[in-house]
């Protein structure tokens, strides 16, 4: 069977068109007999059982697109590719789901059955409406049989590299990122209608259309490197912390300082460093060759797309470690080595030179450290330095009657899930004589909102969810499925907020599904879902702390917590 087009399927859709939706099957007492057997057949996997059930249930409740997605799977999974693609389409019909993901499903099964024009021309359907898997789609073996087929190959962006001319690759990379942008990106461009809120978009369709084209001509008088910066600025010019250049295969970005650096109120200071330059740990950085810290910091600002300027705050001292680029940005004066000037924790002053390697080029979540660097907070006793790497955790300090929980990652642990840790959480509040709850979310950059239910449930409505015993720590990392467990606290409890600022917006786009260009590589992610955690009416910047605790290098290592030290000073209600 070809899918050719919605119509093509004649009297099975002619449902689809009738406000009615066709003529559900008169109700009997067996629905929930069919329910749970549907629904427990499917989530076993049991692909062959579900489908009977499933196929009563869209024949009882034809408007269904739940239902009708599960038998559409089923059949594809036991390799009835021709009636899943006709499922597939019914559930397109009802909005049943992302219309680019089903698009792409009906391609899949047109792919399966050989039929290679119209498993094209769904492909095609499916990338115009904003396809978000780019880099699986690549990879699937559906589509094995279309590998050098010149369309399929230009709809996925399979270029040999081998065939390109440098500058002609480097445009095909430039053209491909545009293209993609308009196709995917959930609001890349500033408008001045009612959703001019949406994201922090730096220039309209037409002036990013210009601002690509005008690359695309500079390209051969370009280095490689100065194209990926003006790439950078490029896609951090559609202004959300979530798209993102995010590195490549390539040695530009992989040359980094062994250095990790904090950017803290009193300055820019080493927290950790490789075993070669422990001496260093607690060091404020005062220059790079003959760049000034505050000027090598803000001169990265027009590279990083953010929600807001914690997340610049968050994310400079990480890009300031990638030598080859400030070399290019003027800071460096070589892409192999930097001399820091710095005043190390006895106040001394003195110039130090530190070559870049490729050992670490990404420690963002490596935290507190990579393994083997020393930590300005090495031998700390402090709860909020113990077990930053874990997902979640909990201890109980009886001598404060205060649960304090460490929620450092929204993603199932290996050995017990978020799901689980919230039920354990929930028997700790309801039999421990707690007088105060903290969740400690500082370190919380997300992961997956999904995941986040239960905690909510786990707290909300508990004894401890009253103005003054349920407190949230926040700060500039704090961003993405974590940002919005903090709309979701905000919303839902009597949650008190401590820290600083959060790195993310209360409602932004977001959602990672990086995608690699065609010619250099480069990763990139493009935001393509709105995550609306907070009121509708909320354009705020940030989650703003309703107790302020900045934070210090001093107290940071000497292992003092004023966000901690601000909620045990206050008065239980």
């Amino acid at each position: 069977m070809t899918v050719k087009s919605l119509a093509a399927f004649g009297p099975a859709l002619a449902f689809a068109t009738s406000l009615a939706w066709g003529a559900a099957s008169a109700p009997d007492g067996a629905a929930i007999e069919r329910i749970v057997a549907a629904r427990a057949a499917y989530e076993l996997r049991d692909w062959k059982a579900a489908i009977p059930p499933l196929v009563a249930l869209t024949e009882e409740v034809p408007t269904n697109g739940r239902y009708r997605l599960m038998l559409a799977r089923s059949r594809l999974e036991t390799g009835d590719y021709a009636t899943a693609a006709a499922d597939y389409a019914r559930a397109l019909e009802l909005d049943a789901g992302d219309p680019a993901v089903l698009a792409y499903m009906i391609a899949k099964c047109n792919a399966l059955l050989g039929n290679s024009g119209e498993a094209l021309r769904w492909l095609r359907a499916s990338l115009e409406k904003g396809y978000r898997y780019l880099e699986e789609a690549r990879r699937d073996t559906a589509f094995q049989a279309l590998h050098g087929d010149r369309e399929f190959d230009r709809l996925l962006g399979l270029t040999s590299r081998a065939q390109l001319s440098r500058s002609s690759g480097w445009r095909d990379d430039i053209a491909f990122l545009t293209e993609w942008v308009e196709k995917k990106s959930y609001h890349p461009f500033r408008t001045d209608t009612a959703d001019r809120y949406v994201s922090g978009a730096r220039y309209t369709r037409e002036e990013f259309r210009a601002a690509a084209r005008k690359l695309a001509a500079d390209v051969p008088r370009l280095s490689d490197r100065a194209i990926e910066l003006r790439l950078m600025e490029l896609v951090a010019s559609l202004g959300d912390g979530h798209t993102a250049v995010w590195g490549a295969d390539r040695p530009e970005f992989a040359m980094t300082l062994p250095l990790s650096l904090y950017e803290f109120d009193e300055g820019l200071y080493v927290v950790a460093a490789a075993p070669k330059y422990r001496d260093l740990v607690g060091a404020q950085v005062l220059a790079l060759d003959a760049t000034p810290a505050s000027a090598a910091l803000a001169r990265l600002d027009p590279l990083i797309g953010r929600d807001n300027a914690m997340w610049l705050r968050a994310m400079r001292p990480q890009q300031l470690r990638h030598l080859p680029f400030l070399k290019e940005l003027g800071i460096a004066r070589s892409a192999n080595s930097v001399d820091l000037a710095i005043e190390d924790r006895a106040g001394t002053r003195r110039v130090v030179r530190v070559e870049a390697d490729a050992s670490e080029p990404d420690i963002w979540n490596a935290l507190p450290k990579p393994k083997d660097w020393a930590w300005v907070a090495d031998g700390s006793t402090a709860d909020f330095q113990q077990r930053n790497a874990e997902a979640y955790w909990w201890a109980w300090r009886a001598d404060v009657e205060t649960l304090y929980v460490q929620y450092n990652k929204v993603l199932d642990a290996g050995n017990e899930t978020l799901a689980q840790f919230a039920v354990r959480l929930r028997r700790a509040i309801d039999e421990l004589p707690v007088r105060k709850l903290v969740i400690d979310m500082r370190n919380n950059n997300g992961g997956d909102t999904h995941l986040n239910e239960p905690m909510l449930k786990a707290i909300a409505g508990s004894k401890v969810d009253v103005l003054g015993r349920f407190y949230v720590i926040i700060g500039r990392r704090t961003f993405s499925a974590a940002m919005n467990a903090v709309s979701y606290f905000d919303r839902y409890t009597n949650a008190i907020f401590v820290g600083e600022p959060t790195g993310g917006k209360p409602n932004a786009p977001g959602d990672e599904t990086a995608f690699k260009l065609p010619y250099s590589g480069i990763e990139v992610n493009l935001s393509d879902r709105y995550w609306q955690g907070s009121w509708p009416d909320d354009f705020s910047r940030w989650r703003a702390p309703d107790i302020a605790a900045p934070v210090s290098f001093r107290d940071f290592a000497e292992g003092r917590d004023a966000a901690m030290e601000a909620i045990l000073l206050q008065p239980l209600p």
